[in-house]
């Protein structure tokens, strides 16, 4: 009979012990004698990829800030193109495109029109301009500054002739405001062509807002100035006085508040019911022989004819209501006598003056021009 095997428990050494522990705790002595040694770990970022994230992360802004900014601005003009139409349909005018195109993205423009057409709704006036294209691009930081660029072609139809103009470089400038409102607007152009009929050697327009639009009472609302320099006719016209106008030029405020109705022509009928009119703070006309200066008013009635009157002081007055007599201009009747009563306050400022100087109120009122109170035209 087999003897049955007694099993002994052994006692643990401290060997044993220690193994586990060692083993418990996930660590694995490499020699009883060598000391336990850990390693430290360190995350360290290049310059050249902390330099590399900020500038795409400061690109990726840029070019979303200047996308929504445009797309921004394009939803303002869309609104303004709406009011801008109501407003002309109001008046019995319109406009027409073959094609208009809106982009956000940069650099491309944000608005291209192509065949736009400016004509008017009723039979018995004949009038339309023809622009073959227009675009309107927007400053790359700053959306708020807008560029509009013309064809440098286009026409313009009147009774049923058609004149071709040729401008070179005409170019458009306009700021809007933080309260989306048109700021500034400079137009310009020189070399203005208009085939067979006068040439224009500079033309330079430019609207200023002097005052926020919520003032009211006779303040300037907008300061307006309008330069034309070179115009020279062509020779198969007939002119009094010389083919070329040496100049022209008026600087301007318009006067009153200027609401922001629905559509401008019921805003201009408000503006004239407050009182608005348009103060001419100077004039000037270089038209040879007459040399004139000046300042004044510009009022409108109900059916927006305008009202001119103007105090005026001018070299060689009386030699060009003669030439323009000649070439009835002018009536007969009122150049008689209005030229008496100029007659008997001109002087000459200086003994080498070949003009006489005198001063006259001129006045465009009802379809007549009136000087010194005389009228001497009806149109």
């Amino acid at each position: 009979m087999a003897e049955q095997e007694e099993h002994i428990p052994q006692q643990a050494s401290v060997e044993d012990a220690l193994e586990a522990k060692a083993i418990f705790d996930g660590l694995k002595p490499a020699d009883e004698e060598a000391p336990i040694s850990k390693k430290k770990f360190s995350f360290r970022i290049s310059r050249l990829g902390l330099g590399t994230f900020l500038f795409t992360a400061l690109l990726t802004f840029s070019g979303l800030w200047v996308v929504l900014s445009r797309a921004y601005y394009i939803g303002v003009i869309k609104n303004e193109i709406v009011r801008v139409q109501t407003s002309l349909n109001e008046s019995g005018w319109d406009v027409a495109y073959n094609n208009i195109e809106f982009s956000p993205s940069y650099p491309g423009k944000i608005i291209k029109v192509q065949d736009f057409q400016f004509y008017s709704l009723y039979q018995g006036r004949d009038f339309k301009i023809e622009i073959p294209y227009l675009e309107v691009s927007a400053d790359l930081f700053n959306p708020r500054k807008l560029t509009v660029n013309l064809s440098p072609e286009m026409d313009i139809v009147y009774k049923n002739k058609t004149y071709h103009l040729d401008i070179p470089n005409p170019l458009i400038l306009i700021d809007i405001d933080a309260h989306d409102r048109m700021a500034h607007l400079l137009a310009s152009a020189k070399e203005i062509n208009i085939r067979n009929t006068m040439q224009i050697g500079d033309l330079l327009i430019s609207a200023v807002r002097k005052t926020p639009a919520n003032v009211s009472g006779a303040v300037p609302a907008w300061g307006c100035d309008l330069l034309l320099s070179g115009l020279k006719f062509d020779k198969k016209f007939e002119i009094a006085l010389a083919d070329k106008i040496d100049m022209i030029f008026i600087d301007a405020d318009i006067m009153g508040k200027v609401s922001g109705n629905k559509s401008y022509r019921s805003a201009i009928y408000e503006w004239l019911e407050a009182g608005g009119f348009v103060n001419l703070k100077y004039v000037s006309l270089n038209w040879k022989p007459l040399a004139l200066v000046g300042r004044g008013s510009l009022h409108f009635n109900e059916k927006l004819e305008p009202n001119l009157h103007l105090d005026t002081s001018s070299k060689g007055l009386l030699e060009s209501m003669d030439s323009m007599l000649q070439y009835q201009w002018l009536e007969s009747k009122g150049v008689f006598v209005s030229k008496i009563l100029l007659g008997n306050k001109a002087f000459k400022l200086s003994p080498k003056d070949k003009y006489l100087t005198v001063t006259a109120p001129i006045d465009f009122k009802d379809r007549k021009l009136q000087i010194e109170n005389i009228t001497v035209a009806k149109f």
